[in-house]
């Protein structure tokens, strides 16, 4: 048998811990002779719990099986030493010995090559936080950064689908590409086949044909609850930072924080009103020390300054960058190094049919306001007073246009077109 079938073998089992499984190995002399021994030797030796689980696969009939199952299903796998496992999982302890996955293979190939940043908040974000998490992805999106999340409702949906819409303009400003990817990471804490939350099935699809979904837990896995903290160590693993937006007191996304300080990870919060219980978690953050952020310079800016091996991807000089996607040939497949970034002087601007195509998505509301916004710089209270809007629903309309890439804050709450 292969050692590729040893080690998808090693992956039918995640409920045995990687240092649990280690110990099994080092007694019978590694996974292959753990595979090949008889039952009556494992049965004196293994807890009944550890035995049944190493027996569902372990013939080679069935993991052989098991991989022509996976075949059929589009699923690849990964593991330490092959060319798709994430560099920076090598690096944290409890390593997944195996990653199912599902969509695009080339956005793990490019994740070892970029900056990453994990995002996680509230299941029940407000607009509010929908807005910052927009505005701050779309914005190290474009500076090539990875986003990695966990396909939940909230926050996570919001980071992902926020890359994905900016890998869209891309393609459409650059017609003659269609085959290429979105730097975006789905972390499942269930079976990879499993969509879960069922309300994210058009997020899933998104991601199978631009971005990436791994699981360390085989196909068929039903969503535990136990499974999503354990989960939460690849999402921060892969990062090299996590931003959290909006977590109560007790939120899950503060596992996340605290596993990425334990791997000497970054931690990002967003702050938000001292009343709002929803954003208690990220105060608290802020409070024990992690870095406030109100902007995506924050982020960059720190990347930038201590993350020596991705200097070259910030240049701290230029307020304007042009990204460019550079195309190479591997296995006939045309692939997008998205987020290589080339510093070139340019202005950015939109032109007159990128800003009348931008408009047949916006609400009559954004129409108003854009209608006030134009090349030289106009503030915020003179936004306020031209469209009668509340401060509150201003800004939640500015947010949203500049998450998106329409608008740009210049300086002192003054905005202007991209």
């Amino acid at each position: 048998m292969t050692d590729e079938l040893y080690h998808l073998w090693t992956g039918t089992f995640p409920e045995i811990s990687g240092k649990s499984f280690s110990m099994i190995c080092d007694y019978f002399g590694g996974a292959e002779a753990v595979f090949n021994e008889s039952d009556e030797k494992l049965q004196d030796v293994l807890k009944p719990a550890h035995f049944r689980q190493l027996n569902i696969y372990r013939r080679e009939n069935l993991i052989r099986g098991f991989a022509e199952e996976l075949k059929r299903k589009e699923i690849a796998f990964t593991y330490p030493g092959h060319e798709l496992y994430p560099e920076r999982l090598l690096n944290i302890p409890d390593r997944p010995r195996l990653l199912f996955i599902m969509g695009q293979h080339t956005v793990l190939e490019e994740l070892n090559a970029h900056p990453s940043l994990a995002v996680v908040g509230s299941r029940m974000a407000t607009n509010y936080g929908i807005s910052m998490c927009r505005r701050i992805v779309s914005h190290v999106a474009k500076e090539g950064v990875a986003i990695i999340s966990g396909m939940a409702a909230g926050i996570d949906g919001v980071a992902h689908s926020t890359v994905l819409d900016h890998h869209d303009k891309v393609i459409n400003a650059l017609s003659e590409v269609s085959d290429s990817v979105a730097l975006t990471v789905g972390v499942l804490g269930c079976g990879i086949d499993k969509i879960y939350p069922a309300e994210n099935r058009k997020l899933f699809n998104r991601m199978y044909e631009q971005g990436v979904v791994i699981s360390e837990y085989p196909p068929g896995t039903e969503p535990v609850r136990h499974h999503f903290p354990l989960r939460n160590r690849i999402i921060s693993g892969l990062s090299d930072g996590v931003l959290v937006v909006e977590a109560k007191a007790k939120s899950g996304s503060l596992i996340t924080a605290d596993q990425a300080l334990e791997q000497g990870k970054d931690v990002y919060a967003v702050p938000g009103r001292a009343t709002d219980t929803g954003s208690l978690g990220c105060i608290n953050l802020i409070k024990q020390g992690a870095a406030c952020v109100t902007g995506a310079e924050d982020i960059i800016e720190n990347m930038a300054g201590e993350n020596k091996l991705f200097i070259g991807f910030f240049d701290k000089e230029k307020t304007e960058i042009k990204k460019e996607i550079a195309i190479t040939a591997k296995n006939n497949k045309v692939q997008n190094l998205n987020g290589i970034i080339k510093k070139v002087g340019v202005t950015g601007k939109k032109t007159d049919n990128e800003i009348k195509a931008f408009r047949e998505d916006l609400t009559e509301d954004e129409k108003l306001l854009l209608s006030f916004i134009k090349q030289e710089p106009v503030h915020m209270e003179e936004l306020c007073a031209k469209t009668g809007f509340a401060t509150g629903k201003l800004l939640d309309i500015v947010y949203g246009l500049e998450g998106r890439g329409i608008i740009m804050n210049v300086s002192g709450g003054y905005y202007t077109l991209v």
